[in-house]
């Protein structure tokens, strides 16, 4: 009798809906159906391309010279050989390019694994964010529809499948979150080391993802100059010792990491990663204008659909409003990651109008408004938050915006849209010239220049051919005589409206070759 009245409770949605023994499996399965429905399985294969082929040939770039030429894990270089002939440069922390690179050896060259590795992180990142809101929230069905709302941002579903190291770190961090979570409950130190660990790693490969556990540090100081009590009967950060150390090796590591990485470019090449910031207050008001237009653009299309933007906007104010109701320490973490992003923005205004990437790692202030909410919810009241109407006006929504979020990668990927235009149009070619350049006597080791690709390394990566792009050149003929002195024997270029070869005519031997859009000239020595 005391069974069957527990599956009576279990199946009626008007109450809570929790039932964490058997929730893994579904939000698996439903994770696995989401890659199809936003079409993964048609991209896994695909070259880089999309918005920012750029980065990601970055990515791969140094990947695959970690592959190609064995390089120490502390010499990351890329196939633009840059001012000083050696490619050497570094960006985020290599861990993720090495750990692919190791891979490549073992199972050889493949670029979806990378993909796969990146999306396997990102999976992983969400389970442990579910789990994370399963338990406070004592609600699979909020928890899952939670995470699941987050995990519709086309931003983040395109970079979840993709070469940049923003989601990896962003997933480490909601992984940091779920240790840290079984810390604040049990106290054991263990849990908030392994959390240090991971918010470790993911700010080492993007320093962005490093601002809850700022939150976390800032709310340890508050407690520990007693300006607020979090809990009534203890407290959170019960030894100062054991919390201030991993505190400080994670700050010192990061830190040494950007200070060797700034050290290596001053050594070898600047100017082609960023490491530093891209603040407000340098820059003009145009550009300032622009990018607010490009940000309401994004707020629209690419961060989330609109809908979700001003209802998260309107549920982080409503938390506010309410303040007394709200759990103290998840509103001060709330609170403290609000300043954080406004921070960040001022620090990176600069990239935001062409790089959304730039704020994959700001997402964490989405499950903190989610859930400050719903536990105000479920205190306040109980019979909405078990709303039966609710749930399923939530999950007609979610659909609508799992909808609008495959309908934005499928633009994302589509060969008639802006965003691939520049492969469609122009460096389609590439991506399989390599063994006609070996039939015309041109081998993996040859540098070459090509043009007129400003980025700084698709068209070398595509090729899998060292050299220099107009990103060096700049039509500059002192340019090109630099690179002609480094070694450079040989000239590619692809059509371009615009574009003409022949003002570097007076360094042109004789043309050799043509593949497609793609015209092949040795230089003079």
């Amino acid at each position: 009798m005391h069974k069957s009245r527990n599956k009576i409770r279990l199946f009626n949605l008007s109450e809570s809906w929790y039932f964490p023994k058997y929730s893994g499996l579904l939000f698996i399965i439903i994770l696995t159906i989401l890659s199809f429905t936003y079409n993964f399985q048609n991209i896994l294969t695909l070259r880089p391309q999309g918005i920012h082929q750029w980065r990601q040939c970055d990515c791969l770039s140094i990947t695959f010279n970690y592959f190609q030429d064995d390089n120490p894990f502390l010499k990351p270089a890329m196939h633009n050989l840059a001012g000083d002939g050696t490619g050497q440069t570094a960006s985020d922390f290599p861990g993720l390019y090495y750990f692919v690179a190791q891979l490549w050896k073992v199972f050889g060259f493949h670029e979806y694994i990378f993909r796969i590795v990146t999306l396997l992180i990102s999976f992983l990142g969400l389970f442990a964010l579910f789990k994370t809101l399963e338990h406070v929230l004592k609600d699979t069905f909020w928890a899952i529809t939670g995470v699941i709302l987050l995990y519709t941002s086309p931003m983040l579903v395109y970079y979840s499948f993709n070469f940049l190291t923003n989601v990896p770190a962003f997933s480490l961090a909601l992984l940091a979150l779920f240790f840290f979570r079984k810390f604040y409950k049990s106290q054991e130190y263990r849990y908030f080391y392994i959390s240090t660990f991971f918010f470790l790693i993911a700010g080492l490969l993007k320093v962005s993802a490093l601002l809850c556990f700022i939150a976390i540090i800032t709310t340890f100081l508050i407690e520990y100059f007693g300006i607020i009590q979090f809990k009534n009967d203890k407290k959170i950060f019960p030894s100062f010792l054991k919390t201030i150390t991993p505190i400080l090796i994670l700050l010192l590591t990061v830190s040494l990491w950007y200070l060797y990485a700034y050290s290596y470019n001053e050594t070898h090449n600047r100017n082609y990663f960023l490491i530093g910031t891209l603040p407000i207050w340098a820059t003009d008001s145009s550009h300032i204008h622009n990018t607010f237009l490009a940000i309401k653009e994004h707020l629209k299309s690419d961060y989330f659909n609109k809908e979700i933007s001003y209802s998260l906007l309107a549920i982080w104010l409503s938390v506010f409003i309410f303040y007394r109701r709200a759990n103290k320490f998840l509103l001060t973490i709330l609170g403290l990651l609000s300043l954080g992003m406004a921070a960040f923005f001022l620090l990176f205004f600069q990239a935001f109008e062409s790089h959304d990437y730039y704020t994959i790692n700001l997402l964490i202030l989405v499950p903190f408004i989610l859930l400050n909410f719903l536990i105000l919810l479920k205190k306040w009241k109980i019979r909405i938050f078990n709303s039966l109407v609710l749930k399923i006006i939530f999950l007609a929504f979610l659909l609508h915006n799992i909808s609008f979020a495959r309908n934005r990668i499928t633009d994302r990927y589509s060969q008639d849209q802006w965003m691939n235009e520049n492969r469609t149009k122009y460096t389609y070619a590439l991506e399989t010239i390599a063994p006609y350049l070996r039939s015309i006597g041109i081998n993996e080791n040859d540098r070459v220049i090509c043009l007129p690709d400003h980025s700084i390394n698709i068209s070398l990566y595509l090729m899998n051919q060292k050299g220099w792009t107009s990103y060096n050149i700049q039509d500059k003929p002192e340019e090109m005589e630099k690179c002609i002195k480094f070694g450079a024997n040989y000239l590619i270029v692809y059509e371009k409206e615009g574009f003409d070869p022949l003002i570097f005519k007076q360094f042109i031997d004789k043309k050799i070759g043509q593949y497609k859009n793609v015209t092949i000239y040795s230089l003079k020595p």
